[in-house]
Order: C-alpha cells, then sequence, then structure tokens
C-alpha cells in the first residue's frame, strides 16, 4: 500500500485512543468518567463505583474491572490510587483535568466491535518472552520488578511505575531481570474473534516449542461496541 492510500484509509476509518491515567483519590473526592470503557486497578485504598441507579459496589487493592462511561468513583475512606485504561473514540479526555501517563491513536478499521483484554504477566527471574507478536495493540505498565523490552530496533528496560505501548503486529522480545523477576498488566484491544484465545504468536518455530516460564492471570476479557 503507497502512503497516499495509507493516508485515504486511515480517513475512512474512525479514530479511536487507548489512553492510561494515574489519579489519586483523596477521602471525600470523587472521579466521574465521561467517555469511552475504562479497565480501572486499584493499585491501593478502597473506592466505592456508582453508575446509574445500580447498588454502588465497594473496590479493594489489587482489583481490576472494566466499566462503561458515566461511572462515579467516590473514595470513602484513605487515599486511594487508581490506574485506568481508557478506550474511547476519536481521541476524546476522559476529564478536562486529567492528564495521560501515556496515551496513542488506533486505527482499527471499520469494525465498531472489539475485545478489550487486561491481563497480568508474572516472570520468575530471567523470565523471557520469546520474539512474538500480538493480535492488537496495547499498553503496559509495571508492577514489580525490571523488565528489558527489544522491539523496532531499540531496546529499553522498565522499572517499577513505568509504561509502554506496543502495537502488536511488531516484534517484540522481552527480559525480566535475573535478580527480582518481573510483573506487569496490560490492556490489549483485539479483535473479538480471540476471546478466550491467546493473542500471542511466536515468530520462530523454536521458541513456540520452549518451555514457557512466565504466568498470566486475565481480569478482564469483555466485547465492547464504540
Amino acid at each position: 500500500m503507497t502512503q497516499g492510500q495509507q493516508l485515504a484509509h486511515k480517513s475512512s476509518v474512525t479514530k479511536y485512543q487507548l489512553a492510561l491515567y494515574s489519579d489519586r483519590l483523596e477521602p471525600g473526592c470523587d472521579l466521574h468518567l465521561v467517555s469511552g470503557q475504562s479497565v480501572l486497578y486499584v493499585r491501593a485504598g478502597t473506592v466505592t463505583c456508582k453508575f446509574y441507579d445500580s447498588a454502588p459496589i465497594i473496590r479493594q487493592s489489587n482489583e481490576v474491572w472494566m466499566v462503561p462511561s458515566s461511572t462515579q468513583l467516590v473514595c470513602e475512606g484513605i487515599s486511594a490510587w487508581i490506574d485506568r485504561w481508557t478506550f474511547s473514540v476519536g481521541g476524546n479526555p476522559v476529564m478536562e483535568d486529567s492528564e495521560p501517563l501515556l496515551a496513542r491513536e488506533l486505527y482499527l478499521g471499520t469494525s465498531t466491535r472489539f475485545l478489550i483484554r487486561c491481563d497480568q504477566v508474572d516472570f520468575p527471574p530471567g523470565g523471557i518472552a520469546y520474539l512474538h507478536t500480538h493480535a492488537g495493540p496495547g499498553i503496559r505498565r509495571l508492577i514489580a520488578g525490571t523488565l528489558r523490552v527489544e522491539t523496532g530496533g531499540e531496546s529499553n528496560e522498565y522499572t517499577l511505575g513505568d509504561s509502554w505501548f506496543e502495537s502488536g503486529p511488531v516484534p517484540v522480545y522481552a527480559e525480566a531481570s535475573p535478580d527480582q523477576g518481573a510483573s506487569f498488566i496490560r490492556v490489549m484491544v483485539l479483535p473479538i474473534e480471540f476471546q478466550g484465545k491467546s493473542s500471542l504468536t511466536y515468530r520462530r518455530e523454536e521458541d513456540r516449542l520452549k518451555p514457557k516460564l512466565q504466568r498470566y492471570s486475565i481480569y478482564v476479557d469483555e466485547e465492547v461496541t464504540l
């Protein structure tokens, strides 16, 4: 496809945005999510989740779940730290006063139905993710250890709290710290046919057959329509 054809293709499809935010809620404060679909991760503290006329739900540390727009989060106890990945149309911000840690525009064809997957990947010390691709883009945030990621001819080392974007089709190799290992939480936007299925493809046959020491915990695997 020529550059002109690529530009014409982009202009004919909807532009989406995937963004990662980190919010601190003080006691008595609230947070209104006003657009898109959001995956929320309570890193610390407790929040109450309110949506229209539904009964409030209390969420505590290390809980992960997905909420639609028009959801209100209320901190009623000690301070709470919340990470949220928001998938929206047109790159509209979720809050005017909230700046994302990382945001990327996504061009996903003409479909309006997608699979949102949030999972956690845990590497033992020295664990390796051999050269691979994914079926869709996503944003990761490291929650423990250190991870070296090689992709697109670059090598980056991520430490606690760092975030990064992976496009999906660009091959990635990752290696955890030999002393600490590594853990990250990621949110990916995938074709709906991957629900309940792995999004990963190894680029080399010999890697596909090697033992894999990393563990995967899926928190969200839901179809959404925007």
